[in-house]
């Protein structure tokens, strides 16, 4: 079958398209480069150089604030960054080992900049993406609860790598009462190495809120720009694909913490349902650990009984990553299927199939690039692959139906 002829609007949009593309990638530079924040006060973490050993003699006690977990842990004097003194994190018998530094009542600062020195050697990943050899911050709410699933990370390594600074700065979640900055090595196989650790106080420079500002209102233009361009919104189904695009955008804009707290609520509900159960916001069994020295905190936040595991929490994310981009794509190449022209016609911009998943593409490289502007998430290579897989999957979907769909009805049939 010979190819459309490319209609001036189509070439209008494709261009539309790379302006776009562009934009994001300047974007995205800029806040990899742009320091947006600046320390302020001294290092929490001290003894975080390991010049001296901050562990007990067999590698398990604790000395101060820092404690080593694991028989594989141990403080080497030249096994630091520069042959200075380090922390050497092994596995034995699949069990890994961790290094840790607590403190108390973090929501005193804003923000937090933890940095860090890490090495590894032969790091092999385990049964769950996270076993691996890491740096990140652990907050703790204030009944017990340790939010793994919040996990500031600053980095996560695999494989074998030199000497390499690890830097992330993260806003203090409201339920913290405590932190602990942890160095874990829980990879199936390999060694970590770590030196340097830094917990500093930080406060946003006074620049950072008109850059976010000028590029959130920049973001929002050449995203009604596209969408102009393709005359989405005079279409029933290009109003779907706005409405389903506009959930996904509120998926990336809300904090980590809320995105977590939503889906332990919907777990508790659907648990309750399928019981027959009467539904509370705030359950009996959930109980209050109060502080006598912060009499302030105030009511508790809603967590269930039993709230998702860690595991749980990452799958849920994940799949709804691909079920929505899937959704996404599934009713935007319906609507194209819908309205293909002929072999001799024009291809509508709406209607060019390349086109359609270059764009969704960009939107979704434009989404992780949304998540600079927040203090609570960061962008993730990870979850592009995770859209673009639901990208081709709801297309493929889509087309499938309507091929379907064209075969049942007779030739005859007027629409």
């Amino acid at each position: 079958m010979p190819p459309h002829p490319v209609s001036p609007a189509l070439i209008r949009v494709r261009v539309g398209l790379v302006i776009a593309a562009a934009f994001f990638a300047a974007m995205a530079a800029f806040f990899i480069i742009h320091d947006p924040y600046r320390d302020v006060g001294r290092d929490i973490a001290g003894s975080g150089d390991f010049e001296q050993s901050v562990l007990s003699d067999s590698g398990l006690g604790s000395s101060g604030y820092w404690q080593g977990r694991g028989e594989s842990l141990q403080w080497e004097p030249h096994g630091g960054f520069d042959s200075s003194g380090g922390v050497r994190l092994g596995t034995r018998a699949g069990r890994g080992s961790s290094l840790v530094f607590t403190f108390d009542d973090p929501r005193r600062f804003k923000f937090l900049r933890l940095a860090g020195r890490l090495r590894t050697e032969g790091i092999v990943v385990g049964d769950q993406p996270w076993d691996s050899a890491r740096l990140l911050l652990v907050f703790t709410d204030r009944n017990g609860r340790r939010h793994w699933e919040y996990h500031p990370e600053v980095c996560k390594i695999v494989g074998t790598k030199q000497w390499r600074l690890c830097e992330g700065v993260f806003e203090v979640p409201d339920f913290a009462v405590s932190a602990e900055v942890v160095a874990e090595n829980k990879a199936a196989s390999g060694t970590l190495w770590v030196d340097d650790v830094r917990l500093t106080p930080a406060v946003e420079k006074p620049s950072r809120p008109f850059w976010r500002a000028l590029f959130a209102t920049l973001w929002c233009g050449v995203l009604v720009y596209c969408i102009w361009l393709a005359k989405l919104p005079r279409k029933v189904l290009g109003v779907a694909a706005i409405g389903v695009a506009l959930v996904i955008i509120a998926g990336v804009a809300v904090p980590e913490s809320a995105v977590e707290r939503i889906l332990n609520r919907g777990a508790y509900v659907a648990k309750a349902l399928v019981k027959g159960q009467v539904l509370s916001l705030y359950p009996s069994a959930v109980q209050t650990v109060r502080s006598p020295d912060s009499p302030h905190l105030g009511p508790p936040a809603f967590v269930p009984p039993r709230p998702l595991r860690p595991d749980a929490v990452f799958a849920a994310k994940k799949m709804g990553h691909f079920l929505l981009f899937g959704l996404l794509a599934f009713v935007t190449f319906y609507s194209a299927a819908l309205q293909r022209p002929g072999p001799s016609a024009a291809a509508s911009p709406v209607a060019d199939l390349p086109t359609l998943i270059l764009a969704l593409l960009v939107f979704a490289a434009a989404t992780e690039v949304l998540q600079f502007l927040s203090s609570t998430r960061g962008p993730s290579l990870v979850d592009w692959i995770i859209d673009a897989g639901g990208i081709l999957v709801g297309a493929w979907v889509a087309l499938l139906v309507r091929r379907f769909a064209d075969r049942a009805v007779p030739s005859d049939s007027v629409f």
